[in-house]
Formats: C-alpha cells, structure tokens, sequence
C-alpha cells in the first residue's frame, strides 16, 4: 500500500508465476492480493483502494485484502480467504476430473460394444453368415 512500484509489478509477477509454475486452468488460480502496512496507510498510502479493486476486477476478479503484519490485522482473514478459494478450486477440479473419468468410461464401454458385436459378426460359422456370392 506504500509502494507503488510494488503495486504496478503485480501482473508481471503473477504472469511469470502462472508460466513458470505451468498451472492448469490459471483463469481460476488462487491468488489473492494482499495489500500490507495497513498500520501506515494514513500517513504513506500510496496505492488506493480504487486502484486496488480495478487492478482485481481486470485481472479476473481477483480477491483482495488490506494487512498489517506489524499489527496483525487482517492477516488471517487474508489467509482464510485464499484457503478457500484454494479448496473450492480444488473441489471444482476434482469434480470436472470424476465428470470426464465418466465419460470417457462410458466412451470406452460403447467402443467395446461395437467391437464385441464386430468380434461376434466374424467367429460365426461360414454356415451362419449370409453369403451372396455365387461362386
């Protein structure tokens, strides 16, 4: 919050993150982004909180929170809320993961199907099978 050089990196460095961590699905990565030394903002407040919340809302919708880790405040509550992004992101996956294992399960049982009937079709009997030719 008192150093705007810090504020102004922010997309670089999450975009290097992003890269150089190669993660799946970076649209609903959790990041949050912490604006700390809350305990100075009256005096040395640099970056606004309308910057703040435009920076977020254009970088996908980012969550934020103001800190002060001299004061404690709002340290855990920034925390807690990456937790949870990070578990309903987690539980998402999860379910999109089982959702194509389903799928892909029920493709694979149709494919068998239609091979077990092509199979059927030629172990017949010459006898059975219906032959045109009038050799």
């Amino acid at each position: 919050m008192t150093n705007p050089q810090t504020f102004d990196n922010l997309a670089t460095w999450r975009q290097s993150f992003l890269a150089k961590g190669m993660v799946i699905a970076p649209e609903s990565f959790p990041f949050i982004v912490v604006g700390n030394k809350l305990d100075m903002e009256k005096e040395n407040r640099q970056v606004s909180q309308i910057q703040l919340q435009r920076f977020c809302q254009e970088n996908g919708g980012l969550q934020w929170a103001e800190t002060s880790a001299k004061g404690n405040l709002g340290v855990e509550e920034a925390f807690t809320k990456l937790a949870e992004r990070a578990l309903a992101r987690q539980e998402e996956m999860t379910r999109k993961m089982e959702e194509q294992s389903v799928s892909q399960r029920a493709i694979e049982r149709e494919k068998n199907k239609r091979l077990g009937k092509l199979e059927n079709a030629h172990s017949q009997p010459k006898s059975r099978r219906s032959n045109n030719c009038s050799c």
